[in-house]
Order: structure tokens, then sequence, then C-alpha cells
């Protein structure tokens, strides 16, 4: 079976640590977004505003060597509910950028920060570590590193949206991504997992209500297993590359069988 074409890659983390009160998680933050392994730089900002407060910068070009500054004083602002940093327009196909939400879609327990980025690149291995890091240091318990086909799903998965094209959800299980949307992902990160994906990070609680590390190693066979601050990140194969190879497929779908006490379950329609 020849492995499926990859163009994209991204991360998902849902976290407690509030970028906006904690300077230690917003540092973390912006060292992976200041890293040369995004292979361009992230300087264009687009935010949100909190209901009732004033957008806090326009939309617009950063200048590089205020970078780091003017994203801090954003994240630290109270009047800023997202922001987008790219370093390319939406529809370009190499478009690349991470986004930091206050609060995960329907979910005031949790922040979330998510990316995306082309896979193309001899410095993927250094921006998959690079994310490992920030996931450790903002101690997200909840999260996916993934492998898809084109940006567009990367992004649906990832920022828990639904792009579509044509009518159709762009996104490989679109029944899976529908299931962690809506009130379940009112849930997401207590009451239920994520569904696995190439890398998957699973809350200490969730790890043990599955049988503990020994238990998910034995049945799915990952290439690594990470213990990190808020939970315990499991990878199918050793890099991108076989991110979605028939070997992965089937240890997915192994993860997916031994994970679905805590998955979310299907929702009537709305």
């Amino acid at each position: 079976m020849e492995t499926p074409v990859t163009e994209a890659i991204g991360f998902s983390a849902l976290h407690t640590r509030r970028l906006v009160s904690d300077a230690a998680a917003r540092d973390a933050a912006l060292t992976l977004l200041v890293s040369p392994a995004w292979g361009a730089q992230l300087r264009y900002f687009l935010s949100t505003a909190t209901p009732g407060l004033r957008l806090w910068r326009k939309p617009g070009m950063i200048p590089a060597k205020t970078l780091r500054e003017v994203v801090d004083a954003a994240l630290a602002s109270e009047a800023v509910s997202s922001l987008l940093m790219s370093a390319a327009r939406e529809s370009a196909p190499d478009s690349r950028g991470m986004v930091f939400s206050r609060y995960a879609s329907g979910n005031n327990h949790f922040s979330m920060t998510y990316g995306y980025r082309p896979l193309a690149g001899d410095d993927a291995a250094s921006w998959l570590e690079a994310v490992l890091t920030l996931i450790d240091r903002v101690g997200a318990s909840t999260g996916v590193v993934v492998a898809m086909a084109m940006r567009q799903e990367v992004v649906s998965e990832c920022g828990e949206s639904r792009i579509l094209r044509n009518g159709e959800v762009m996104h490989p299980y679109p029944k899976q991504l529908d299931r962690m949307r809506g009130l379940n992902g009112e849930y997401m990160g207590t009451r239920y997992m994520r569904f696995p994906r190439w890398g998957t990070l699973i809350s200490h609680d969730h790890v043990a209500q599955l049988g503990g590390v020994g238990a998910i190693t034995a049945a799915v066979g990952p290439a690594l297993v990470r213990e990190l601050s808020g939970g315990v990140y499991f990878q199918l194969t050793d890099s991108l590359a076989t991110a979605r190879s028939e070997d992965a497929v089937i240890k997915r779908k192994a993860f997916t069988d031994l994970a679905a006490p805590l998955l979310p379950p299907p929702q009537a329609p709305r």
C-alpha cells in the first residue's frame, strides 16, 4: 500500500494556564511563535475583540524587530479574545500560522493554542520538537499532532472548525470531527478525550482510565511515548514522513478502539 501524499501538518493543545495572566506560559507561546522551525516568520496580525471591549489593534504586518514585544502585549490584553499570527494569505498553498484562543470552542475550562504549516521542508522535525516543548511548558493535557492531505483539513481538525468545499466538510473523518464539536466540545479534556491521531496527548487522568501507559503501549504499539507535564504524548510512527502510512493507520484504529469509552458520543443533528 502506497503512503498517501501529505501536504500539511499541525497541532492543537488545550491548557488551563491562561496566556493573559501567566507570563511564563506566554513566554513559551512566544518562543514557538518566533521559532525558525516554521520556515517563515509569522508576522501578520489578526485579532478578535473580547465582547464589550474595543479591538486591540487593526490587522496588519508587525515589524520583525518588535514581533515578540507586540504579540506579548496582545496576549496579555483583556481586550484580545483570539489572535491569529500568520506568514501568508489564508488562500496561499504555503500558508502557515498559529492561533491563540482564550477559550476553546464552547469550553470555558481551557484555552486553546493551535498551529499549521506545510510538511515540506527540512525543519519539520525541529518544528515538532518545538511544539512538544510548548505543550510541556504550558501544561497542556489534551491535544493532537496531525498530518493530512491539505491545510484546510488540518485547520478543521486543529481549530475544531468545519471548513467546507462544495458543501463537504474538508476533513478525512468528518463524523469524528462532528462528535468533538457542539455540546460534546464543552467536555473535551474533562469527560472526553480527542479522537487519536498520529500524535495524541492524553491527560494523566484519562491515561489512568485507559489502564495506564503500559496498557496503551501494549494495545497500540506507538513508536514514541513521552511523559509531559500535563499528560502523556503517544506518537504512532517515528517521523511525520510516515504519519499516514499503513502502519500508522492500523495503530490509529487500535488506539481509537481502546479509547472508545472516553471518546465523545454521536450527537443528534442540530
